[in-house]
């Protein structure tokens, strides 16, 4: 409702915002129904839109999406989609929120030279931002790469970071320990 009240003002900053959102409760904690009816939704928008900030939104709305779907290669396609065109924009802001998404789920496809990649030019760029909500999630996937690689001390020292921060901010636990990368027999 939020999104068609920006859309129908003419407040793009609002609707991609309020997209934003969306997408991570979608990816989070919908339903399949409700996923689907959205998601089909929001490509007739990015079909009709002439703007490249809109489609990264709406692209990177989509690969969280795919996440709720449990679809991984959509989820990567449509974020690596978001990320080009935030590169190409020269967004560094969504740049370094949309890398930790990608980051983990290159993870779990097992290019971890790759999700590491990510992982640390995201946290260098949160680091300037001072975002520390994401930074906590760039660091708790920087700390799965390192054990996946059995770099245990690394790892141990990641997600002590990480954990010490996600306190300091007062960030509950849920939403990295509920996040739907976890694909175990996918």
């Amino acid at each position: 409702e939020a999104r068609d009240i920006y859309t129908e003002i003419g407040d793009q900053p609002g609707m991609l915002a309020t997209v934003d959102n969306l997408g991570h409760a979608l990816a989070h904690h919908a339903d399949p129904e409700t996923a689907a009816v959205v998601k089909a939704e929001v490509e007739v928008l990015l079909a009709d839109s002439g703007d490249r900030g809109v489609a990264a939104h709406l692209a990177h709305f989509l690969g969280l999406v795919a996440v709720a779907e449990k679809d991984l290669d959509e989820t990567r396609l449509r974020l690596k989609e978001a990320l080009a065109i935030y590169r190409e924009l020269e967004d560094t802001r969504n740049v370094a929120l949309c890398l930790p998404a990608l980051g983990i789920v290159t993870l779990v496809f097992g290019d971890f030279e790759e999700a590491e990649k990510l992982l640390e030019e995201g946290l260098a760029l949160e680091r300037r931002l001072k975002y520390k909500t994401v930074i906590f999630f760039h660091l708790m996937g920087l700390a799965a790469v390192a054990t996946h690689r059995d770099h245990l001390r690394r790892a141990a020292r990641l997600y002590g970071a990480g954990e010490a921060l996600r306190e300091a901010i007062g960030l509950s636990p849920k939403p990295f320990g509920e996040a739907r990368y976890d694909y175990e027999g996918y």
